[in-house]
């Protein structure tokens, strides 16, 4: 597989801005320079894996990729030849876009699904490289170059070999073997269940055949039994039948006669008469009730009238003469406007005092002393007519004593006029109770005229005295119409008795009809009834019965071939259990490892060699036990310099860079180092690494990022800074 990477573009990428930043690969050594947080690993190392794998180095989430000042608009183009033939990647967020030009045409090739599309990536054009391996192939970081595998234990080498050599995947073979064995034991054990489900239900369904066969026996039995009842219930019903007819011969006579005694009564009438007696009753009542209660009414009325007069006759008296009303109400407003102008001049020689007090204040000791300025001032507030003092203590004092006692007499006239309105007002209101009261005792006497009937004119008291006399022959009326009634009410009772009993012998006529075609006739059709259903049961338990020996067919066709299934899971298992053993034995990997040990050992020996000048080889045996000597005796690596020891680690990463590119067979024309020459590392060993790229740069683009730059031979050098808070990248 040849890879070779041309060109990569960035835009909005991590701290590369809106416009597109390039870089071209070509075969040499560029160094790429700048201080930290200037974008020199995002360019190109988190560029690519963006662009091949949709994806972070470290899994950063993708968002976060995108330049946090743009916010959207992410950008990576990489264009590269995959066994010669020409791609170009296009991959975007925000929107989220992925193009694949094949071939130099102008056109993407069709997209199915993001993930499809990820996956031509890695099989078609990387032929399988997925993200952890591109890493391990094509890049040195700073981190992975400070694992010693020197200070490591023999397990944590073999770890540290098996990820290098991806023999991790057996060790998930084995867990999945586990996982698929454990999946066939429960396959296994749900199969055993059925079997054991299936053989119960089926013992199940050959009881339900027997049981079935006997169920069937039994309601042919019955059916036969019924039929010969059915045949007795006909033959009992003709015989019944004879004997009702007789029954009613006899009740039918019984029944005519009772019909001619109903005719004799004329129930209507009797109906009649008592609603004209009731009514008759009704009104007596009525008038009784009337002529009562305008008695009571006239009583009452006149002793309230009687009450009202004297009451009348007594707030006439309270009341004022108009002449005295008159001149209460002209002396009010008279020393109500003598108070007003009493409170007027009060306010308006006080106000003046004041005024002329607070210009005197204002001008301050100027006045002093100066009796015609200040009676200037007075004349000017118009106060030369008083005196302060007498104004103070004599002239207001009087006139506040005046307006006091004008105002008492303003309050005494007030309720002298008060008390005459509400003796007015009651007295007009009684004069109208007086009148209305009068109305309705003329009103009272007119009842008693006209509805208790008395022609007389007479005083009340003789009226109420008549109706008296007249109430008595009422009562008496009424207590007749209660007795014709009472005779009505009997009748009517002896009529409705009678109805009674035609109705009870009607219902026995019915009755016996209807015991007579109805209760055989009944048991007959329930004989029937039960007979089909019988017959419909006997259908109904024999297609059961097939149903169930269908069943049992099935089941024992199920029991065969779930015995077919346990032993074909019988045979997986063992598969599975021969699969286990060898893989938990770890043969697999031991091979590998043993296979791939020499040439290994032989590849980190020429590195040594390179490093070292000659001085210094490596051995490691199957127990992952690693020696190293020095001019052929055996050396401590804690005897080792700094530097050193920095050496023969960087020997090793270069050694399983060169291995997996050979055991992956791959040319590739990049490889990324990041600040790998900013670690602890002398100026010897600086100095052999940097010969050692030299001689490799001829077939690959060597990117070495580094805070160091002095002494370092290069072909390019970049210096990757930040403008306006982008990144931007120059060739110096």
């Amino acid at each position: 597989m040849n890879l070779e990477f041309l060109s990569i573009k960035v835009k909005n990428f991590r701290s590369y801005g809106n416009q597109f930043t390039e870089y071209n690969f070509y075969n040499g050594l560029d160094l790429i320079t700048g201080t930290n947080g200037n974008g020199k690993t995002s360019l190109l190392l988190h560029g690519i894996i963006f662009n091949l794998f949709g994806d972070g180095v470290n899994g950063e989430k993708i968002n976060d990729l995108i330049n946090n000042v743009n916010k959207k608009d992410m950008v990576v183009e990489l264009e590269l030849l995959a066994n010669d033939v020409p791609y170009k990647i296009v991959r975007s967020r925000k929107p989220n876009k992925l193009e694949i030009f094949e071939d130099d045409s102008i056109t993407p090739k069709p997209s199915i699904s993001s993930k499809i599309d990820d996956n031509y990536i890695i099989d078609t054009i990387l032929g399988g490289i997925d993200k952890n391996t591109f890493l391990k192939l094509f890049t040195i970081q700073a981190n992975n170059a400070d694992i010693s595998i020197f200070r490591m234990n023999a397990g944590e080498r073999r770890k540290l070999l098996e990820n290098l050599f991806d023999l991790t995947i057996y060790t998930e073979m084995k867990q999945r073997n586990s996982d698929e064995m454990s999946e066939l034991e429960i396959d296994k054990l749900n199969i055993n269940k059925n079997i054991i489900n299936s053989s119960t239900n089926l013992n199940t369904q050959i009881n339900n055949v027997t049981s079935t066969d006997k169920f069937i026996d039994s309601l042919t039995t019955r059916l036969t039994n019924d039929i010969k009842v059915l045949k007795l219930k006909e033959n009992e019903k003709k015989e019944f039948d004879t004997k009702v007819v007789k029954e009613l011969e006899k009740l039918s006579k019984d029944l005519s006669l009772l019909i001619n005694n109903k005719i004799k009564i004329n129930f209507v009438i009797l109906k009649k008469n008592k609603e004209q007696f009731k009514k008759q009753k009704d009104e007596i009542n009525k008038i009784i009730l009337t002529v009562d209660s305008a008695v009571d009414n006239i009583t009452k009325y006149a002793k309230d009238l009687k009450e009202d007069t004297v009451k009348l006759k007594e707030i006439q008296l309270k009341l004022l003469s108009l002449d005295k009303l008159e001149l209460n109400k002209k002396n009010k407003i008279l020393f109500e406007e003598n108070i007003k102008i009493a409170r007027n001049e009060i306010s308006s020689i006080d106000t003046k005092f004041k005024m002329e007090k607070e210009f005197l204040l204002n001008i301050g000791e100027c006045a002093q002393g100066n009796k015609e300025f200040l009676d200037c001032v007075k004349k000017k507030f118009g106060n030369e007519k008083f005196d302060q003092d007498k104004w103070k203590k004599d002239i207001k004092p009087r006139l506040l004593k005046e307006i006091i006692e004008k105002e008492i007499s303003v309050k005494s006239i007030e309720k002298l006029i008060n008390e005459h309105n509400i003796n007015n007002n009651s007295f007009k209101m009684l004069e109208k109770s007086i009148a209305k009261l009068s109305k309705d005792i003329m009103d009272s006497i007119k009842i008693l005229t006209n509805v208790g009937n008395i022609k007389k004119k007479i005083n009340i008291s003789n009226y109420i005295e008549t109706w008296i006399n007249k109430k008595e022959n009422y009562n008496k009326n009424i207590l007749d119409l209660e007795k014709d009634i009472f005779k009505i009410d009997i009748d009517i009772e002896n009529y409705n008795s009678l109805l009674k009993d035609i109705k009870i012998l009607e219902t026995t006529i019915n009755d016996k009809n209807k015991v007579n075609s109805d209760n055989i006739t009944r048991d007959i059709e329930i004989i029937i009834k039960g007979n089909e259903k019988t017959k419909i049961d006997i259908e109904i338990n024999k297609k059961e019965l097939i149903e169930s020996k269908k069943k049992i067919t099935k089941i024992k066709n199920d029991l065969k071939k779930d015995d077919i299934k346990v032993k074909k899971l019988d045979e997986d298992i063992k598969i599975k259990e021969e699969l286990s053993k060898f893989l938990k034995e770890e043969k697999i990997k031991f091979y590998i490892i043993k296979q791939s040990f020499p040439i290994l050992k032989k590849e980190f020996n020429k590195i040594l060699k390179r490093f070292f000048y000659g001085e210094m080889r490596v051995s490691i045996d199957n127990n992952f036990d690693i020696e190293v000597f020095r001019n052929g005796e055996l050396q401590n690596f804690d005897s080792f310099s700094e530097g050193e020891k920095k050496r023969l680690d960087l020997g090793f990463v270069f050694t399983v860079h060169e291995f997996l590119s050979q055991k992956n067979q791959l040319s590739v024309n990049l490889l990324i180092m990041d600040e790998l020459l900013d670690s602890a590392l002398d100026s010897a060993g600086t100095e052999t690494i940097l010969e050692y790229l030299n001689e490799i740069k001829l077939t690959r683009n060597i990117v070495l990022v580094t805070h160091r730059a002095e002494n370092i031979e290069h072909d390019r050098r970049f210096i990757i800074s930040k403008d306006r808070k982008f990144s931007i990248i120059e060739e110096v």
